[in-house]
């Protein structure tokens, strides 16, 4: 046998061999449940109360009628939050909550383009207060959101905003809503 061909089969043995092990890394489509407890995440009772909140969130906008001030779901196999504040608007903005060790991390994607990082201790009586971590793509005095307090009572949830510019801080907007029946 010529060397070229040699080469040619254990250049094709090695491939086979690579596809083969390729296939052994991912279980059999029948094998699915077996894997979900790998998967599944670290239970995280201070996440709970805001996971109860999914569904749509109604407030009185400045207009007097009421619209759709949140709409909240679970992604990231029920790990994260997900919050889209006023959809559709052109002041439509996210928020992403989620554990940071023992503490509850969220992010705000504000309108203005930055990203504020604030975290919170467990809550106390279903509040929430977080503080700043830190801005991401922030400029040099640029108005950020610095503090939530979140306040969860049933079907009313409350949010108050404070923000930052300068080093001042200003009271933010407070968000009364109710849960949107269906």
């Amino acid at each position: 046998m010529s060397t070229r061909r040699v080469t040619v089969l254990v250049s094709m043995l090695g491939a086979a061999a690579l596809a083969l092990s390729a296939v052994a890394a991912f279980p059999p489509p029948g094998d699915k449940d077996e894997h979900k407890e790998h998967h599944k995440p670290a239970p995280a009772p201070a996440l709970e109360p805001l996971k109860s909140l999914v569904g749509e969130w109604e407030a009185t906008g400045p207009d007097g009628k009421r619209m759709t001030a949140l709409v909240v779901k679970l992604t990231a196999a029920g790990s994260v939050v997900h919050e889209t504040m006023f959809p559709g608007s052109e002041h439509e903005m996210v928020n992403v909550y989620h554990m940071d060790g023992e503490k509850v991390a969220m992010t705000h994607y504000c309108a203005i383009g930055n990203q504020p990082r604030m975290t919170s201790p467990p809550p106390k009586d279903g509040v929430y207060t977080f503080t700043l971590d830190k801005v991401s793509n922030g400029k040099p005095g640029q108005s950020y959101m610095g503090e939530l307090v979140v306040k969860i009572k049933g079907d009313n949830l409350t949010q108050v905003w404070a923000s930052f510019e300068n080093g001042k801080r200003t009271e933010g907007p407070t968000i009364e809503m109710t849960r949107k029946k269906k």
